[in-house]
């Protein structure tokens, strides 16, 4: 994975709370599984618990699965802004859960992912 926290703990859960954060002019690319892991907290995972994030002028490309996968249901905002989600081997971005969670992109290029580019469920 590419941003996601991780734990050591054998048996015990791990996780990272993210309010109102930007991530700003990163390359993300080349992680064997996803390139960025959202989850909301559940069963002995380790997990990002995040709400309200923004990703500005970042490149997600190439990794080995999803660029961006969320799982959360919660009310939380993702925005993309000038972001290139490319060349991913499943898909571009992923959202497991729809819940309440709203996705918002602005002049982003998401395109080329392997199973697909934009999936919500």
């Amino acid at each position: 994975y590419g941003i996601v926290p991780r734990g050591d703990m054998v048996g015990k859960s791990s996780y990272a709370t993210v309010l109102k954060t930007i991530v700003s002019h990163c390359i993300i690319t080349n992680n064997t599984k996803d390139g960025v892991y959202f989850s909301e907290p559940g069963g002995d995972s380790n997990y990002l618990n995040a709400e309200d994030c923004a990703f500005v002028s970042c490149l997600i490309a190439d990794n080995g699965g999803r660029g961006v996968y969320s799982h959360i249901g919660s009310r939380s905002v993702f925005r993309f802004s000038n972001c290139t989600i490319v060349g991913n081997k499943s898909h571009g971005v992923y959202c497991g859960y729809s819940g309440a969670l709203r996705l918002l992109y602005e002049n982003c290029i998401i395109f080329g992912n392997g199973e697909c580019d934009l999936w919500s469920g």
